[in-house]
C-alpha cells in the first residue's frame, strides 16, 4: 500500500449515492464538496512549499527541454502557487486552497496590508520584492495552466512562450526565497 492508496476520496460509495452523483452529472449540478479556502498551517511548514516550488521548476526546466513546451506552464504554475503559498504560511501562518484567492490575498498584503496582523508591515516589505506584473502574470497563467490541463491544444506550445512562462515562474520563486 503507497501513501497514496491512504488518502480519501469524495466518491459515492453507496449505489444510490452514485446514481444520485451521476444524475447531478447528466443535469450539469454536480454538488462539489466544499472545502476551507484558508486552512491553518504551522509556520515551519513554509520549507515544504519553497522545496515543492523548486521541485517544480525543476519538472518545468525538464519538460522545457524535451520539448515539452506547451506543458512547462503546469509546473511552473504550481511553482508559483506553492512559493505565494509559503509567504502566506511562513507570515501568516495559513494556506490558501483556493488558487484565485491566493492571488488575491498577496494583493491585499502587498496593496492594502493586513490590519489584524503584528508582522503585516514585514508581510508587505516581503511582498514588495514581487511586482503587481509579476501577480498579473501568474493569475493568467493559472489560467493558461487550465486551459493546457483541461483543453488541449497547440496555442501555448511554443519554445518561446514556454522560455518566457519558466523565466518569470523562477523569478518569482527567487524573489520569494531571497532574504
Amino acid at each position: 500500500m503507497t501513501i497514496i492508496d491512504e488518502l480519501p476520496d469524495n466518491l459515492p460509495e453507496t449505489p444510490e449515492k452514485i446514481e444520485r452523483a451521476f444524475q447531478d452529472c447528466q443535469k450539469e449540478q454536480r454538488q462539489i464538496v466544499k472545502t476551507r479556502t484558508f486552512i491553518r498551517v504551522a509556520p515551519e511548514e513554509y520549507n515544504n512549499y519553497i522545496h515543492s516550488a523548486l521541485e517544480a521548476l525543476q519538472a518545468a526546466q525538464v519538460l522545457f527541454d524535451n520539448e515539452c513546451y506547451g506543458w512547462v506552464v503546469v509546473p511552473a504554475y504550481s511553482a508559483i502557487y506553492q512559493a505565494g503559498n509559503a509567504v502566506l504560511i511562513k507570515e501568516l501562518g495559513q494556506e490558501c486552497r483556493d488558487h484565485f484567492c491566493l492571488l488575491i490575498s498577496l494583493l491585499k498584503a502587498k496593496k492594502i496590508g493586513w490590519t489584524d496582523l503584528q508582522n503585516a508591515t514585514y508581510l508587505k516589505k516581503e511582498l514588495e520584492k514581487i511586482s503587481d506584473d509579476d501577480i498579473k502574470y501568474a493569475s493568467k497563467l493559472r489560467l493558461v495552466r487550465s486551459a493546457v490541463i483541461y483543453k488541449p491544444a497547440n496555442a501555448y506550445n511554443e519554445k518561446s512562450i514556454a522560455a518566457e512562462v519558466l523565466e518569470r515562474a523562477r523569478s518569482f520563486v527567487n524573489n520569494i526565497l531571497q532574504p
